[in-house]
């Protein structure tokens, strides 16, 4: 992606993030989650390039020509072939853990899993 498109995506995402109040559960959880949900994303999926969470986790990657999406956080948290990637052996585990979880606190657990894993990356 070219350096001014990356920047005009970016231009709309902040404005997007500055209107997060009013913002609908699922997009608002997006939003404030867009850093975990990016990490995993990069972890995921080779060669991506930008990642942007709104109503929608989309996501662009070297070599491809279109954007890839996830159509929820949750569609990110428990797709087993992500999840396998992820946690690798423990996934189920991990899986049914996280599934116990209401939405909010699920967020919180995620984020302390991801990144307490030993091989995880450091958070940005």
């Amino acid at each position: 992606m070219d350096q001014s498109r990356q920047q005009e995506l970016l231009r709309l995402y902040g404005e997007m993030r500055a209107e997060q109040a009013s913002l609908s559960f699922e997009d608002k959880r997006n939003a404030d989650n867009a850093d975990l949900f990016g990490a995993i994303i990069r972890e995921a999926y080779e060669g991506v390039t930008f990642v942007a969470a709104g109503h929608h986790i989309m996501f662009t990657r070297e070599a491809h020509p279109w954007p890839g999406e996830v159509a929820s956080a949750d569609t990110l948290i428990f797709d087993h072939g992500i999840a396998q990637k992820i946690w690798r052996e423990g996934y189920a585990d991990v899986l049914a853990r996280l599934a116990s979880e209401p939405a909010p606190g699920r967020d919180v657990l995620l984020r302390q899993l991801y990144y307490g894993r030993p091989w995880a990356p450091t958070p940005d």
